[in-house]
C-alpha cells in the first residue's frame, strides 16, 4: 500500500510540475498530504501561488488587458472614424475617395514639387493632355415608360423593347470606336441593367462602375405611378408639362 501511494505521488508530481511549467508559472510550491480515513489512504495536493495566475486558462485578465490596451483602443477609434467617413452623405458613393486621395499634410507638401515636375515634363516632351470623351446614354425603355407612367424614383425593370434599345446603343458605341474607362450610373434598376448590357456587348465587364443616387431620375412626388395622359386630361397639359 505504501509503495502504491508513493507511485501515485510521484506521478501526480510529474504531471503537476509539467502543467505548472506550461500554463501556470506563478506556482511557487507544491505540498502533497495523505491521511487515513476509515481504513483508506486519501492523497491531496496543496498548491501555493504567488499572486493571481496569469494564464488565459485560469483568468481573463490578460485577454481583457489586450482588448482594452491603449494601442488597441487607438486602432479601434481610427477604424470607427474611417467607417464614419464612409457613411457620410458626401462620401457614400465613393467619388471623394476616387477623385481625391486623403494624404496627410506633410505628404501633400512633398508631392507638390513632384507633380509640378511631372506636368512640366509632360508639356515639354508629350504635349498637352487631351481631354477624354463624355458619353451620355439614357437607359432603355422601362416597363413604366411603355405605359406612359410617371416613374421618378420608382424602380421598374427594363422592358423587352428597352433591352433591345440598350443592345443597339452598345453596337453604336462599338462602331464609333469608343473605349470606355469608367462608368457612372444611378442606383435605379433600369440604369444599372442598361450598364450591364452595354458593357457586356462591348466585352468590357471589367470596367469600374460607380453608382450614385445623385444620378437618379427626378422625384415626381405624388405624380409617381400616375398615367401621364390621364393626368394631363384632369389637371391640364400645360401644368403637367411644367
Amino acid at each position: 500500500m505504501i509503495g502504491r501511494n508513493l507511485l501515485i505521488r510521484a506521478v501526480l508530481c510529474v504531471l503537476l510540475i509539467h502543467e505548472s511549467s506550461a500554463f501556470t508559472p506563478s506556482i511557487s510550491s507544491l505540498a502533497i498530504t495523505s491521511k487515513k480515513t476509515n481504513g483508506k489512504v486519501i492523497t491531496s495536493l496543496n498548491v501555493k501561488k504567488r499572486g493571481d495566475l496569469q494564464s488565459g486558462y485560469d483568468t481573463d485578465q490578460p485577454y481583457s488587458s489586450f482588448l482594452y490596451s491603449p494601442k488597441r483602443k487607438s486602432r479601434n477609434k481610427k477604424r470607427e472614424e474611417k467607417l464614419q467617413r464612409l457613411l457620410e452623405d458626401e462620401n457614400d458613393d465613393g467619388y471623394k475617395v476616387m477623385m481625391k486621395k486623403n494624404y496627410p499634410l506633410w505628404k501633400k507638401m512633398l508631392l507638390v514639387p513632384l507633380k509640378l515636375g511631372y506636368r512640366g515634363t509632360r508639356m515639354m516632351f508629350g504635349g498637352t493632355i487631351q481631354p477624354g470623351n463624355l458619353i451620355l446614354v439614357r437607359h432603355g425603355e422601362s416597363e413604366w415608360n411603355a405605359n406612359k407612367t410617371f416613374t421618378g424614383w420608382a424602380d421598374p425593370d427594363l422592358s423587352e423593347q428597352g433591352v433591345r434599345e440598350t443592345e443597339h446603343a452598345a453596337r453604336l458605341l462599338l462602331a464609333g470606336g469608343f473605349d470606355i474607362d469608367v462608368v457612372f450610373t444611378s442606383r435605379l434598376k433600369r440604369a444599372i441593367r442598361s450598364t450591364w448590357i452595354i458593357l457586356g456587348e462591348m466585352n468590357q465587364l471589367y470596367i469600374p462602375v460607380f453608382k450614385s443616387w445623385r444620378l437618379n431620375e427626378r422625384m415626381y412626388g405624388a405624380l409617381t405611378g400616375l398615367c401621364k395622359k390621364e393626368t394631363a386630361e384632369q389637371l391640364g397639359a400645360e401644368l403637367v408639362q411644367r
